[in-house]
């Protein structure tokens, strides 16, 4: 209920003060409609979550989709724009979830790991705390799998924060990465938790 009405009205962040002494308003408005980010200068805001990052021109905030999961998760998907001669666009998913206490990265990699095995088929590379990742807490991993004979290049960061697990998953068709690998690591440099 709470999440409808918050999509319902316009988030106000005072900055200041006018010449009378009453505070200034900045109107961000919600940059999809179920409400899920914000825009604040160059960054993009989860509501619910904390997190926040930065997209390159070629991911367009207008292909962002949402969606509630069970028990309290949520995931978005972006979608970049077209590379030329390919069907599939990049994407990147984000994926929150809460998780017990105690729970650090190495677990909670671990437990999404058994979930979608198709991911972790053909692990290329794994390192804990990578310097392109944005996020303390984290392991970063890149892998390659197969979809209707096409590979597939995907970076995967699995982090904690507190009692939240973030999933994020950049997936390119393996011949393009050559084409976006710069822009996958803006991304998740520009990964930050706004609880840390």
């Amino acid at each position: 209920m709470k999440q409808k009405l918050l999509a319902f009205f316009i988030i106000l962040v005072f900055t200041g003060c006018t010449a009378s002494g009453t505070p200034a308003a900045v109107i961000i408005p919600k940059v999809d409609p179920d409400g899920f980010l914000k825009q604040v200068d160059d960054r993009f805001v989860y509501n619910d979550w904390p997190l926040s990052l930065a997209l390159p021109a070629n991911w367009p905030i207008e292909k962002f989709s949402g969606e509630i999961l069970a028990d309290a998760a949520t995931r978005s998907t972006f979608v970049r724009d077209p590379l030329p001669e390919h069907e599939n666009s990049p994407t990147l998913t984000i994926s929150f979830h809460k998780i017990p206490p105690g729970f650090d990265a190495a677990r909670y990699s671990i437990a999404l790991q058994r979930q979608q095995p198709v991911y972790f088929s053909t692990i290329i590379k794994k390192q804990i705390e990578d310097d392109r990742v944005g996020l303390k807490n984290s392991i970063f991993y890149i892998t390659s799998h197969e979809i209707d004979g096409v590979e597939h290049t995907t970076y995967i960061v699995h982090a904690t924060s507190d009692d939240i697990g973030v999933e994020v998953i950049l997936e390119v068709e393996a011949d393009s990465l050559k084409d976006v690998s710069q822009e996958f690591d803006d991304i998740l440099g520009s990964l930050k938790f706004e609880n840390q």
